[in-house]
């Protein structure tokens, strides 16, 4: 059943807390606002009004207000003016070393800051009001608190530290509750009966990626963290690339009881959801086969997991499977109309020797129509990151170039993530130097198949992949 029909990008759905509204985020207004709905019916009306718009918010446990992120600020309305003329002009006065962002460009150097803006009527009011951003902000069960993730280390200018926060709800009172210039954490999330976070990260924040994420859990209070998933050779979260689904910013989410919490693993091209005793110990995988599993909830007892799942040939759907995995059944099919309507190409996996012995990740998608014998030209594609990873998630830039007669070859060189920690660091200080010969064994490992003509070679490739080609 569609919800909303506003000729607009309607995103970020999420129930109230008694489940009789559903909040999302909307840019019917211009820039993204938050817009309530009845789940009964009728018309969906805007709740907040920030100038600058809302990049992510979260339901208070009484449902009577959310926490937001925004770049707004209460100017005081004789600074109006200057602001307007401000924004009028092309030149950028730069007065920070940190001053451009990939996927911004130059930075406005205006913080973003966790704001609380209530559901029914009501001003909402700024929280935090630091010189750097406030983000992925989660209440307390009590509601009385809010953890976020924040770099308040006095060195912040010229560090890339990740640190836990929490402020009282209704109030201006801060505290640290995990942090340090080595922090590299983010994810918070509160356990059942508010006595635990756990979150994701890891102590080394200048390594920029290339070390494993792990699960960690730490008193409410603070204190020392316990790492819970340490011995476990890959990377918390959805490392997978497509260029049809974005990444999911799904947190570690408990089970009711506290005894279990649920992540995504990236491991040899598919992503999981697995399970982790909050205690410690190795993460249980739920979900299984050659996909992408992404975005996950859990119902309300426990029992039953509903997540996005997608593979080469299908952008994704919606399913629905027993906590443990088991029984899984799919509750969608989005998108049968147009893959009724267009001829794809399968991607056939391969695993090739780089000259040093390593076994390179790899798949290989054949043009339509393809016809043995003949010689077809082929199109290497390289990743971005470098600490991302191609999985068996759609392509539809590939699935185009096959379309268009051309052979497509791309690959997990090292430096990818989901492979282990040592096959992601191994290009360390040596990019473009230490990953080229294991790209160009999956060339010649294609050329070698016979069917590539090898006087008609291509290579592309996105940021870092930009850099590579």
């Amino acid at each position: 059943r569609r919800l909303t029909h506003a000729d607009a990008k309607d995103g970020t759905p999420r129930w109230s807390p008694d489940g009789k509204h559903i909040a999302f985020l909307s840019n019917r207004s211009e820039k993204p606002q938050l817009w309530l709905l009845r789940v009964d019916g009728g018309e969906a009306w805007q709740v907040s009004t920030l100038s600058d718009g809302i990049g992510g918010f979260a339901w208070s446990p009484d449902g009577q207000s959310f926490v937001a992120v925004s770049k707004t600020t209460d100017l005081p309305s004789e600074d109006a003016d200057k602001k307007d003329d401000a924004e009028k002009s092309d030149v950028k006065h730069i007065k920070k070393i940190r001053y451009k962002a990939d996927g911004e460009g130059f930075l406005d150097f205006k913080p973003r800051h966790l704001w609380l803006v209530p559901a029914f009527g009501g001003d909402p009011h700024r929280l935090t009001d630091a010189d750097i951003d406030d983000t992925d902000p989660i209440w307390s069960p009590n509601g009385q608190e809010i953890a976020f993730v924040t770099n308040r280390t006095d060195d912040r200018e010229m560090n890339t530290a990740s640190e836990l926060w929490a402020i009282h709800a209704h109030g201006k009172e801060e505290r640290c509750i995990i942090g340090g210039d080595s922090s590299s954490f983010g994810s918070p999330s509160w356990s059942p009966d508010g006595s635990q976070l756990a979150f994701v990260g890891n102590w080394h924040a200048t390594a920029g990626g290339a070390l494993d994420n792990d699960l960690w859990v730490v008193g409410a209070a603070g204190g020392d963290p316990a790492p819970l998933t340490e011995t476990h050779d890959r990377s918390i979260g959805d490392s997978a690339m497509s260029d049809v689904y974005a990444s999911s910013a799904t947190r570690p989410l408990w089970s009711p009881d506290g005894a279990s919490i649920y992540v995504l693993i990236s491991r040899n091209g598919s992503t999981h959801i697995y399970s982790v005793a909050a205690g410690g110990g190795t993460p249980k995988q739920l979900t299984s086969g050659d996909r992408r599993v992404s975005g996950f909830s859990l119902s309300s007892d426990g029992g039953q997991i509903a997540y996005v799942s997608g593979a080469a040939t299908n952008p994704g759907d919606l399913f629905v499977a027993d906590s443990d995995g088991k029984n899984e059944r799919q509750l969608t099919d989005l998108n049968s109309d147009f893959l009724g309507g267009v001829t794809l190409s399968t991607p056939e996996e391969f695993w090739v020797k780089s000259p040093d012995g390593a076994d390179i990740h790899g798949w290989i998608m054949k043009p339509v129509g393809f016809e043995p014998g003949r010689k077809y030209p082929m199109i290497l594609q390289i990743h971005g990151g470098p600490h991302g990873m191609y999985a068996n998630a759609m392509m539809h830039e590939f699935q185009l170039m096959a379309a268009r007669g051309y052979v497509v070859v791309y690959t997990n060189p090292r430096g990818s993530s989901g492979y282990g920690e040592d096959f992601t660091t191994y290009t360390h200080m040596a990019w473009g130097e230490k990953d080229m010969p294991d790209v160009m064994a999956a060339v010649d490992w294609a050329i070698a198949q016979g069917y590539v003509d090898e006087n008609r070679l291509g290579v592309t490739g996105g940021s870092y992949g930009g850099y590579m080609t």
